[in-house]
């Protein structure tokens, strides 16, 4: 079942195309990543897809109706949207933080304990968030969006600052989430992640879908060169499809 379907949507500020004809679609059980260098459209896609704007072309259509029809509550149990923007300022402890995420959906102490456990945050629960680091931030944001238990998550950059080792295991909270029936949007710069947890890709660039499919399908080497300007190539390492970049094209 589609959770999340944009039909030629486009985006524009002042008559200038952020984004344009981009057409989106993500199931329930499935994880897809979005791809695409600085400035192609990414945060403009997902904000989109969440409701946070509106299109200025096209529509986007959430659990069979449009976003624009919906209030900030019923946007609030369809979907966990985390932007760019963080918490990192406020005076509140992690738990408080993350608690916030349920307080439009219901969700209380103990969605709060099994979030702050699946991100390794079991120790910092009352840890002012201001005294945290970049990584740990992130992952106390990702938590936040994990307690509002939306059938669809939609995250925009959710491996910044993360080590190797917390990226993975990100990854493969959202690849578990993904497999018990939620619909996963994530937007990556990551190329080799997104390659070893996507089910299918959308690859960008300037406002506009270069390719869109199966991992196999986006991930080649010419295609990624074109769109980064940087000359790549691709090998099966252990099982997964990696990018290793050579020289500029």
């Amino acid at each position: 079942m589609s959770a999340i379907v944009a039909t030629g949507i486009g985006y524009s500020v002042k008559d200038v195309p952020l984004l344009s004809g981009v057409n989106f679609e993500v199931s329930s059980g499935e994880l897809v990543a979005i791809a695409g260098p600085n400035g192609a459209g990414k945060t403009t896609l997902l904000r989109l897809l969440a409701g946070d704007i509106d299109p200025t072309a096209g529509s986007v259509v959430v659990d069979g109706a449009p976003t624009g029809e919906l209030s900030p509550l019923e946007l609030a149990g369809l979907r966990s949207y985390l932007g760019q923007e963080r918490t990192a300022g406020i005076p509140f402890s992690v738990t408080d933080v993350v608690a916030m995420g349920g307080w439009m959906t219901g969700q209380g102490g103990a969605a709060v304990a099994a979030a702050l456990d699946a991100m390794d945050l079991g120790t910092f629960a009352d840890r002012v968030v201001g005294s945290l680091s970049s990584g740990e931030h992130t992952r106390v944001e990702l938590a936040r969006i994990l307690v509002q238990d939306a059938p669809t998550l939609l995250l925009d950059e959710p491996l910044t600052a993360l080590d190797v080792a917390h990226q993975e295991m990100v990854m493969g909270h959202l690849r578990r989430e993904a497999q018990s029936g939620r619909a996963v949007v994530v937007a990556l710069h990551e190329l080799n992640v997104a390659a070893a947890y996507a089910d299918r890709m959308l690859l960008l660039k300037d406002g506009g879908t270069v390719v869109a499919g199966s991992v196999d399908e986006v991930m080649q080497a010419e295609t990624l060169s074109a769109t980064y300007g940087y000359r790549m190539m691709t090998e099966r390492v252990g099982g997964r499809l990696v990018v290793v970049p050579v020289e500029p094209a």
